[in-house]
């Protein structure tokens, strides 16, 4: 493992990150306390927690600081997902939930093709209509289709959503939109493997960065990464935490522990982020 480069800041962002994290597990301890749609929609909540901990640990080292970044957007995603359900009608939280069924089904039916070879999965059509009246994929293939195999489990895109949710839920406009802003795009070209993905954390195209842009120092390229990471990393623990806090407020009595132990954790990443204004 090799962190000598790395700003001191970038590690308090993981150390924040991770009492985020933490805290939100603690949440997901407590669902008997839970609304019934959040009880619905726990599991979408308990995997944020386990990608989180996936990036917490590809952060450790230097060496895979990009597959870290990586899943910072499907963390996003994930809690993005979350509380659009929360604030959606009960139809939208339906379809979410019946999608892997229609997913599933068409999943029987599948063809990939290179230049001289095909691969295909095709059951027979008398099993996928014995398929088709068996609950709950009977009902999921009226929600979306036996035919079409392109639909998604929700119509709004991932900007929708995030507007939906904005709208709806304004306490997380501030730490949704800047989550999207410094993860969503430039994740994207890292899980497509672009080349300005595979070089996004060494700064080679950022020449307004460096004073001599063709040979950057050391120092100024681990400043960079470590601000690349550190800034996204905040605005991801704020959202875990706004989260937490939009949670436990529908039930204060059975939830003020998290509550409380949220707004302070709350107070203190303000503290924190305030070492990357002034670096």
């Amino acid at each position: 493992m090799n962190n000598t480069n790395r700003e001191p800041y970038l590690d308090i962002s993981i150390g924040a990150f991770n009492q985020a994290n933490n805290i939100l597990g603690s949440l997901i301890e407590q669902r008997s306390h839970f609304t019934e749609k959040d009880k619905q929609l726990i599991q979408t909540l308990a995997t944020c927690c386990n990608t989180g901990e996936a990036i917490s640990k590809l952060l450790e080292s230097d060496t895979t600081l990009s597959e870290g970044y990586m899943l910072m957007r499907v963390l996003l995603e994930k809690l993005v997902n979350y509380h659009y359900l929360r604030c959606s009608n009960d139809s939208e939280l339906k379809r979410f939930q019946e999608y892997p069924y229609y997913r599933y089904y068409h999943s029987l039916r599948h063809r990939v093709s290179g230049h001289t070879m095909k691969l295909v999965i095709d059951n027979p059509k008398a099993k996928m209509k014995k398929l088709q009246a068996v609950p709950p994929f009977n009902e999921a293939l009226k929600t979306f289709s036996a035919s079409n195999w392109k639909l998604q489990w929700s119509d709004k895109s991932f900007n929708q959503r995030v507007k939906f949710i904005c709208e709806h839920e304004p306490t997380l406009e501030p730490a949704l939109v800047l989550s999207q802003m410094l993860t969503y795009t430039d994740a994207s070209e890292m899980l497509h493997g672009t080349l300005w993905g595979i070089l996004l954390l060494s700064g080679a195209f950022n020449a307004e960065y460096f004073k001599n842009p063709l040979n950057p120092t050391a120092a100024e390229v681990s400043k960079f990464y470590s601000q690349k990471i550190a800034k996204p990393l905040f605005a991801l623990s704020e959202l875990m935490l706004l989260t937490v806090k939009i949670v436990a407020a529908t039930n204060t009595a059975k939830l003020a522990s998290q509550s409380r132990i949220s707004e302070a954790l709350l107070m203190l990443l303000e503290q924190q982020k305030s070492v990357l204004k002034t670096s």
